[in-house]
């Protein structure tokens, strides 16, 4: 849409209900922490569903000088080079909604319900197509999203270069939802 770059504090990547242990170990890979170092990020919130335990070590995930601080769902990867980034895991959220409206990106499945949710607060989003899924149908909605330059898709190997280039993305127009019950009013006569 533009060459403006987005201000990048806060990130929610949710997993949805299905199993996508790969995108959260993507997202603690030592070139992702790089680049979300590089965009000023303060703070990750991973919802991680239930193919991840809460209390697993995620330190495990990063071989390179960074320092880990566990504190129950809470780790602090300090970069000796500058930043810092604070990531909260979860399992589910109740409180979803309030979640994607207080990030400032969304990197999520490409679960319908979940990109429409993202999609009507107008956040940026990051589909990743769970790529193990077998009939993969979320390919073609992430792919639709991206041509419709809504959302930026990707897959694991390819997330680190979209948030390299992140920019902001054209806004996602809310339809009048009586518009079909109008036209069966007047159909019928009612109006």
């Amino acid at each position: 849409m533009g060459s403006k770059k987005l201000n990048i504090n806060n990130v929610f990547v949710t997993v949805g209900t299905t199993k996508f242990k790969k995108l959260i170990e993507t997202i603690l890979c030592p070139e992702i922490i790089d680049i979300l170092i590089q965009l000023e990020v303060k703070k990750v919130i991973l919802q991680v569903g239930n193919d991840w335990s809460i209390g697993h070590n995620c330190s495990k995930y990063i071989n390179y000088q960074i320092t880990v601080e566990e504190e129950e769902s809470k780790i602090t990867y300090t970069n000796p080079c500058g930043g810092e980034i604070v990531f909260e895991c979860v399992k589910y959220l109740e409180n979803f909604l309030e979640t994607i409206q207080q990030n400032d990106l969304i990197i999520s499945h490409a679960g319908a319900g979940t990109c429409l949710e993202v999609l009507n607060q107008n956040k940026p989003l990051i589909v990743v197509i769970n790529e193990d899924l077998m009939n993969n149908h979320q390919t073609e909605l992430a792919k639709q999203l991206e041509a419709d330059e809504l959302a930026f898709c990707s897959n694991c190997d390819t997330l680190k270069n979209v948030l390299k280039d992140i920019k902001p993305r054209k806004p996602y127009i809310v339809g009048d939802k009586n518009v079909f019950g109008k036209y069966l009013d007047q159909c019928m006569g009612f109006v």
